[in-house]
């Protein structure tokens, strides 16, 4: 498998600093194009803009040609797909701040716009890129001048080295792949399946029954997670970066145990 072009987008708004990360690592490898919403958006899951429709505009990111959309990650896709009329050898999705693991995936924009791109054959292959950071990080507002020179080391040798694997495998023989770094800087990677039990993870809203009003909890930890490195949220919290292979039908693989963890170079 050839990889030479490559579609970036995301939840988290074309100039931020995860998407200028990916623009860092990459452009003077592949072809990259980048469409993407306008501001950050998480936690849209597959909106569309049906009823309203949108605004969409032309611009350069860290001097690639770029597409920014006013709406929500799936309408990026839509835009994407009828400007550029052509498909990419890779959509990458990402990279998230902010996990995206088991049942919760549904609910990311990030995820969304991949398996959308997927089925809008934008490409034949897809990676969701998500990273283990802080919660408080996760709705931050990012500036185009953000420094990302952090972020090279981590996670962003590893994403070139996750790539540049895809292609020697042929993309593991499957069409998508949903991948979480943890927290701290790992080489670790393990094929994982989606965490069954999302209550294991995430606790549940606070639903106040006299005010009629929910919330959900500011700091999303349960006392006792699952921490079975067979699921992807035990790998991220174990340190070691998880796997998961998507199919367009929406299926994940069960744990192939021969080639079940290795280590980056």
């Amino acid at each position: 498998m050839n990889i030479s072009s490559i579609l970036i987008t995301g939840d988290d708004g074309y100039t931020s600093p995860r998407t200028r990360l990916l623009i860092r690592l990459l452009k003077d490898t592949y072809d990259l194009r980048v469409c993407a919403t306008n501001t950050q958006q998480s936690g849209v899951g597959g909106y569309m803009s049906i009823r309203e429709g949108g605004v969409w505009g032309e611009d350069a990111v860290d001097g690639v040609p770029a597409l920014w959309v006013d709406k929500h990650p799936v309408d990026a896709i839509e835009v994407a797909e009828m400007y550029y009329q052509r498909t990419f050898d890779l959509v990458i999705s990402g990279v998230n701040w902010g996990a995206n693991l088991g049942g919760s995936v549904i609910s990311s924009g990030t995820f969304a716009a991949g398996y959308r791109a997927l089925h809008d054959r934008l490409a034949p292959h897809v990676m969701v890129l998500s990273w283990k950071v802080p919660f408080e990080m996760w709705f931050a507002i990012d500036q185009q001048e953000t420094p990302i020179d952090s972020f090279l080391e981590y996670p962003g040798k590893q994403i070139v080295s996750m790539i540049h694997l895809a292609q020697t495998t042929n993309f593991w023989n499957t069409a998508m792949v949903n991948i979480n770094f943890p927290e701290h800087p790992s080489n670790e990677v393990r094929w994982t399946t989606a965490l069954p039990n999302l209550r294991e993870l995430y606790p549940p809203l606070v639903l106040d029954r006299e005010k009629k009003t929910f919330s959900y909890d500011r700091d999303p930890r349960v006392a006792s997670p699952n921490t079975n490195p067979q699921f992807d949220s035990g790998a991220v919290q174990n340190g070691i970066i998880s796997i998961s292979k998507v199919h367009k039908d929406f299926t994940i693989d069960p744990i192939d145990e021969k080639q079940q963890s290795w280590t980056l170079i």
